[in-house]
């Protein structure tokens, strides 16, 4: 499976996610040239996954339909190239072209499973992590620079969607172990004890690289978390995610504001969680907010950003039922899912809408005026219990996503791609970049 994401991902790294996420009248060449890499690159993948699947797409997006359009019809021009089979008594695979700008909540927040944190807090790419970039120098005998990757370390692959707490326990069961061969007593409690074990014996170093290389970066999301107070701004970005009541969270947003020393791209990742989840009711208050983020030292040319991305991923512009609330039913099927999977980590409530979207091509119940087909419409009753979903975000992916996929086989195969795998950063750049490309429009 996970080959399975790299392959959807690699060739499209970098594939201009602000070009993808912009209204293509403000670049009309560079959106052309995204939408025919992301077009080429999935299509090579569905070669390379031995897949012919009925095409469909985020109604509200112009961008996924011309990617999805431009699959369908490299399919029916080559039918023999593409001549493969669904296994016996299941239905065509469904391939599902999404847009970020229909879930622009998911990369704007905190991470709390290993993977997925790895990459908001430090920086990933292609699998390796850079501690100089976060001021660190790493393992002595490993550097600065770090490979983390499922198919060449066993910690990893085992730990990579573990939460923070369990993590951090299950390295302490590896140091424990190797404490026991050393016939050392030292006393252990912490993360900040397990790197001194680590480092007061070079041999530990030598015997397992590995595993100190997972308590170095332990240690550093410990420290980036503490000096970025990233567990009280998670918390009320979850509540901005997942719950309702405007006014706690105006006033529990300004209270971050005030009240700590957050790093500008903390503030912004609150406001602009605000100004999405109360566009419509909340524009007082989201103009009081503006002023405090500007008054904390924040330029007003990144307030804007709020703006920019109400802009282009605003309740007018997306397909689906972000935040659950326009039916009793949309409400309730959220509640479930927070429900079964346990109230004992605040900070990991949020299910991003790809979920919903999964589950209902699952079942067969997808409405074609929210995703309709691309290409020739298929036969009756053959996309009701399709043999596999396969799911493509223009704008990118993100390891949160990744990891509901992996974690949510049973109900059926599912495998994620994208034009780029986003943290919190990449997203804020891209808008950025959206910003400056509307300022040359108009």
């Amino acid at each position: 499976d996970e080959l399975q994401f790299a392959v959807t991902t690699s060739s499209l790294s970098g594939g201009g996610t602000a070009a993808l996420l912009a209204p293509s009248q403000w670049d009309p060449n560079a959106s052309q040239l995204c939408v025919e890499r992301a077009t080429s690159g999935l299509c090579a993948a569905l070669l390379a996954l031995k897949r012919r699947p009925i095409v469909r797409y985020a109604s509200q997006s112009e961008t996924a339909r011309r990617v999805a359009s431009g699959v369908a019809r490299a399919i029916e021009s080559d039918p023999v190239l593409y001549d493969f089979r669904a296994p016996a008594g299941s239905g065509a695979p469904v391939l599902l072209v999404l847009d970020r700008r229909d879930d622009p909540v998911t990369p704007l927040l905190s991470q709390w499973t290993y993977q997925a944190m790895l990459h908001e807090v430090i920086g990933m790419e292609n699998n390796t992590l850079d501690l100089k970039k976060v001021g660190a120098s790493g393992p002595k005998e490993l550097g600065a620079q770090l490979l983390v990757a499922a198919s060449s370390d066993d910690f990893f692959r085992s730990n990579m969607y573990e939460n923070y707490g369990d993590l951090g326990a299950n390295v302490k069961t590896l140091v424990d172990e190797f404490q026991s061969k050393t016939k050392s007593n030292q006393n252990i409690s912490s993360i900040e004890d397990m790197q001194r074990f680590v480092d007061s014996y070079p041999e530990f170093r030598k015997l397992s690289g590995n595993v100190s290389k997972h308590v170095a970066l332990m240690s550093e999301l410990s420290r980036l978390i503490d000096e970025r107070h990233l567990m009280a701004v998670s918390q009320q970005e979850q509540e901005l995610a997942c719950s309702d009541g405007q006014s706690a969270a105006y006033e529990g947003v300004l209270s971050l504001l005030s009240t700590h020393n957050l790093r500008e791209q903390e503030k912004l990742r609150l406001v602009m969680l605000f100004g999405l989840r109360y566009e419509r009711s909340g524009s007082a208050q989201l103009r009081s907010l503006l002023e405090r983020l500007e008054e904390t030292g924040v330029p007003r040319r990144r307030c804007g950003l709020v703006r920019t991305l109400v802009q282009i991923a605003g309740a007018a512009q997306r397909t689906g039922d972000l935040y659950g609330d326009k039916s009793f039913f949309g409400r309730a099927a959220g509640s479930v899912a927070r429900g079964l999977r346990g109230v004992d980590n605040v900070y990991t409530q949020h299910v991003p809408a790809l979920a919903g979207h999964v589950d209902g091509a699952r079942k067969g119940k997808l409405k074609e005026t929210e995703f309709p087909f691309a290409g020739a419409a298929p036969p009756a009753g053959a996309t009701e219990r399709p043999s596999e979903v396969i799911v493509f975000i223009v704008g990118g992916s993100t390891y949160e996503e990744a990891r509901w996929v992996a974690t949510n086989q049973q109900g059926g195969r599912c495998v994620l791609g994208g034009t780029g795998v986003l943290n919190s950063q990449d997203f804020l750049a891209a808008l950025d970049e959206v910003s400056a490309s509307e300022q040359c429009y108009n």
